[in-house]
């Protein structure tokens, strides 16, 4: 799986949100559009000020990076267009 790229489907951002959510250290994240999210203990995760628990984690993730489709696409245009060159390990 790439877990980065344009997010064209609900399944697609739940796929990316669980990689990311899995590998919140990863240095492959700091090109993605993840101000408004911080990891925190034990899987749970604040996304723009609002907590939710471990279980609900990822799906807020994956809500969260559908709502703002836009700002992936163009973070993954940046990522391979750019400098940065991304490998995601596939």
């Amino acid at each position: 799986m790439k877990p980065f790229g344009p997010i064209s489907s609900r399944q697609q951002a739940l796929k990316t949100a669980e990689f990311i959510w899995s590998r919140p250290q990863d240095p492959l994240l700091r090109s993605l559009p993840l101000d408004e999210v911080r990891f925190l203990e034990g899987g749970a995760v604040e996304i723009a000020g609002e907590l939710y628990p471990a279980h609900r984690a990822v799906r807020a993730l994956a809500d969260h990076i559908w709502e703002h489709r836009r700002l992936w696409r163009d973070a993954a245009k940046r990522a391979i267009l750019g400098d940065e060159v991304i490998d995601c390990g596939c």
